[in-house]
C-alpha cells in the first residue's frame, strides 16, 4: 500500500469529496486518483439482477461466490471462466454465452452511470488545472467501457488491474499506476473507498 498517498478518512462519496489543498505559489497542480466503484460510480451493483439474468439464488449467497472469484477475473482473467464458477458454485449449469453477455452488460451498463455531482466535480478538478487519472481493479470489459464512455474522456491516465495483472490493495498496482504518472505520491490526492487500498 503507499501510505504516502494523502488518504480520505472516511469513505469518498459525490458529497464528500473536495478539491485538493492549494499549491505553493508558481507550483503545478498535481494529481487526483480515482477508483471507479464506490468513488466515480457510485450506483451498487445490482446483484439480484445479476443473478435473475445467471438463474441463480440471489442475496448474500450470490454476493459472497461472487466476491470469491472476483480477484482472478480483475487481474486479467475471462469473463467465461469467471461467469462459470460463479453460476456452477451456486448449483447451476456453466452459463451459455448470451447469458455471459448479458451480464457483462449489466456491469458495463452501471459503469456507464456516473451522477451529475461526479461529473460536475470531475469538470471542475479540470478546469482547475489537476491532471486526472485512475486505479481501480476491473477486468477487460469494464476497462473498456471505462475508456470509452464519456467520463473516461476527461482522465489523463487510467491504470487497471486486468492490464497490468495486479490488484490493489498489492503493491505492484500502485506502483504501476505510480509509474504510468510520473509523480511522487506526497503530490498525488488519492481517492478509494476501501482503507486498505490506500
Amino acid at each position: 500500500m503507499l501510505t504516502d498517498h494523502p488518504r480520505e478518512k472516511d469513505p469518498p462519496r459525490s458529497q464528500g469529496l473536495s478539491l485538493p489543498g492549494p499549491q505553493p505559489s508558481g507550483q503545478a497542480k498535481g494529481w487526483v486518483l480515482f477508483d471507479v466503484g464506490g468513488v466515480l460510480i457510485e450506483k451498487p451493483m445490482d446483484f439480484e439482477e445479476m443473478a435473475r439474468i445467471a438463474g441463480t439464488p440471489g442475496g448474500e449467497e450470490f454476493r459472497n461466490v461472487f466476491s470469491r472469484h472476483r480477484d482472478v477475473y480483475d487481474a486479467g482473467g475471462r469473463a467465461p471462466e469467471f461467469w462459470a464458477s460463479v453460476v456452477i458454485d451456486l448449483g447451476q449449469f456453466s452459463p451459455r454465452p448470451e447469458t455471459i453477455e448479458r451480464l457483462i452488460a449489466t456491469e458495463c451498463r452501471r459503469w456507464a452511470a456516473p451522477s451529475e455531482d461526479i461529473v460536475t466535480y470531475i469538470n471542475h478538478l479540470q478546469h482547475a488545472g489537476y491532471k486526472l487519472a485512475i486505479l481501480s481493479n476491473a477486468p477487460f470489459e469494464l476497462a473498456g467501457a471505462m475508456r470509452t464512455s464519456e467520463l473516461g474522456k476527461s482522465f489523463d491516465s487510467m491504470t487497471f488491474s486486468c492490464e497490468i495483472g495486479s490488484c490493489k490493495p498489492h503493491p505492484e498496482a500502485h506502483r504501476a499506476a505510480l509509474s504510468a504518472l510520473g509523480a511522487c505520491p506526497t503530490t498525488i490526492k488519492f481517492f478509494d473507498d476501501r482503507k486498505e487500498n490506500c
